[in-house]
């Protein structure tokens, strides 16, 4: 299974992709826009190249679509991940790790 940063980063070029075909507008015409090579705008459609905010929003204004309607879902959350990771250790070590990552540092200290 795809972690969810790769499966956000595929959701949005889709959308990203779908919202620029949708204003017949080219990729060389969009990366000229966001200031970006055709191949960076291949590689975001693809979600394989992260795209930092303000590209986003040049990129939402070139084809005149909200940057809302483009956001795709979060798709699982940090905490799946450490639950995950927590599941691989022996019961007794997870229960050290989850004291001594707790908020409330006297908890930890008893460990």
């Amino acid at each position: 299974m795809a972690a969810p940063q790769v499966l956000f980063y595929q959701q949005l070029g889709r959308a990203l992709s779908e919202a620029r075909r949708s204003r017949k507008i080219s990729q060389e015409a969009l990366a000229a826009v966001c200031g970006l090579s055709r191949a960076s705008i291949v590689n975001i459609e693809r979600g394989r190249q992260p795209l930092s905010a303000l590209t986003l929003v040049h990129w939402c204004s070139a084809v005149n679509v909200r940057v809302e309607e483009v956001l795709p879902p979060l798709v699982g959350s940090p905490s799946d991940d450490i639950e995950q990771q927590l599941a691989d250790l022996k019961p007794q070590s997870r229960e050290w790790v989850k004291r001594v990552a707790a908020l409330d540092p006297e908890k930890a200290a008893e460990s």
